[in-house]
């Protein structure tokens, strides 16, 4: 459903995605200036989800995120959008792994394949100084 808020001296259009109702149709995205969904909705339509273009993408409690072969994470990862921000808490729980899907969420490719940033840190009990390098600069 489409609402309109006005904010100061301008109004944006904003469009619940969510619930049974909600459209299935990528030219009803257009005119919206924000675009509120859940995980749960993203997985189910990331089919045309994904041909949306989106200024922003942003996730809130990006942790939903964090392991790369969920289907939050396959979907959140399929979004067009020209900016992308993570929202978390708790970006990393358990190891550094869950760091890749954040990132590459983020900037795609910037931290190579998944398999090869896990041998990386599998092979090394501290971790170099070019993967430190590379992890900072992420």
């Amino acid at each position: 459903m489409k609402k309109a808020f006005l904010f100061s001296v301008f109004f944006i259009f904003l469009l619940t995605h969510a619930g049974m109702a909600r459209s299935r149709q990528a030219a009803d995205f257009s005119g919206c200036d924000l675009v509120l969904t859940t995980y749960g909705t993203l997985r189910r339509d990331i089919t045309f989800l994904k041909d949306v273009p989106f200024l922003y993408a942003i996730l809130d409690e990006a942790q939903a995120i964090k392991n790369a072969g969920t289907a939050s994470a396959k979907a959140a990862r399929l979004l067009r959008a020209d900016h992308r921000l993570a929202l978390s808490g708790t970006p990393v729980e358990n190891h550094l792994g869950e760091l890749w899907s954040l990132i590459e969420f983020l900037n795609p490719g910037m931290l190579g394949a998944a398999s090869v940033f896990q041998s990386r840190l599998a092979k090394a009990k501290e971790l170099d100084e070019a993967t430190r390098a590379l992890l900072a600069r992420a």
